[in-house]
């Protein structure tokens, strides 16, 4: 019966069946507050200290026993999520121009399960296989190395099409990003406008558009208000000074017709003949 630690489920991670050695793996449901879209709940298996020597194929070997899995992710640690799908960039991937590494550290997974009974039978099983009935998905040993030195051999035709694959994504992006700087020109105040093309051509009156409008003058009359206040406030600070100066002046005026009354005034000094 499979024994558990601090919230999660100990599941033995074995190469073979028939061997007693085996890789402690830390599972259990994955859950958040956030909701993720690659990573639905009652699907979601989180899977923790997975060794170097497996990936997302290995994984998926392993646990298809249980039920079907939908998709693999791997990790750093489990903060190091998967990107959302609305962060996921559609530029062009191939084998030449995919610079995302194979992790080759120990490792946390997210594995989903096309069913929630699926993850449910996963959190009560022992061990799981990465060899089973003859076959394995694990390369070990010299058979490892060999793929490893073929993988960094470059085939010249294969580059030659993923090259015009990678040309072909990066034009049309380029195309578009074309059109879209000639729909949404700056006028002389400032101002975005947007432009729709086709027969009804004009200024498109969105829910987006209008926020954004709305957003701008507010931000410029909050900005016009701030100049308006230190305006306000510069000129009020001169006029205290120049009071004040008056004040201080009028002051050293009469000082000076008091000391002439008692004959004490004498700005030169004395004079001797």
């Amino acid at each position: 019966m499979s024994h558990k630690t601090q919230g999660f489920t100990v599941l033995n991670l074995k190469h073979r069946s028939d061997r007693n050695t085996c890789h402690q793996l830390f599972v259990k449901e994955y859950s958040s507050r956030k909701v993720h879209t690659k990573l639905p709940e009652q699907r979601t298996l989180l899977i923790l200290n997975v060794p170097p020597y497996v990936h997302e194929q290995e994984l998926k070997f392993a646990f298809e026993r249980i039920g079907e899995v939908e998709n693999v992710y791997l990790g750093t640690d489990a903060n190091d999520l998967p990107p959302m799908d609305d962060e996921t960039s559609d530029k062009y991937v191939g084998k030449y121009f995919n610079t995302k590494k194979s992790l080759e550290i120990f490792k946390c997974a997210w594995l989903v399960f096309k069913a929630s009974r699926s993850l449910r039978a996963a959190l009560k099983e022992e061990e799981v296989v990465l060899h089973q009935n003859e076959r394995t998905i694990l390369v070990t040993g010299m058979d490892k190395w060999m793929s490893e030195y073929t993988a960094q051999l470059t085939n010249e035709k294969e580059l030659e099409v993923e090259v015009n694959k990678f040309m072909n994504v990066f034009e049309v992006d380029e195309m578009k990003e074309k059109e879209q700087e000639k729909r949404m020109e700056t006028d002389e105040d400032g101002w975005t406008v947007v432009k729709k093309s086709g027969r009804n051509a004009g200024f498109q009156q969105k829910e987006t558009v209008i926020t954004k409008i709305e957003d701008k003058i507010a931000a410029r009359k909050s900005k016009k208000e701030l100049a308006n206040f230190y305006t306000f406030q510069i000129r009020e600070s001169k006029q205290r000074h120049i009071i004040s100066m008056r004040k201080k002046f009028e002051a050293d005026k009469r000082k000076v017709e008091q000391m002439k009354k008692e004959r004490k005034f004498k700005p030169l000094g004395s004079l001797k003949h």
